[in-house]
């Protein structure tokens, strides 16, 4: 039982510190970075050779 709850804490530590971390954030409120995905892609140097990870914050969709 105690290396199962060993186990299962290592597998939580290592999760956590896997975790990409954001470069930029989107938001449509403004609390982000950029308010569109586009905006983000945009702000992304063509010559850039690392990876860069946008995190979109929930929103709403429009819908006609």
């Amino acid at each position: 039982m105690r290396i199962f709850l060993l186990q299962l804490v290592i597998i939580c530590l290592c999760q956590n510190a896997f975790a990409a971390k954001p470069d930029l954030t989107v938001a449509k409120d403004g609390t982000g970075d950029f308010t569109t995905v586009q905006e983000a892609i945009n702000a992304v140097s063509d010559t850039n050779n690392r990876r860069t990870v946008i995190f979109i914050k929930n929103g709403y969709i429009k819908r006609s």
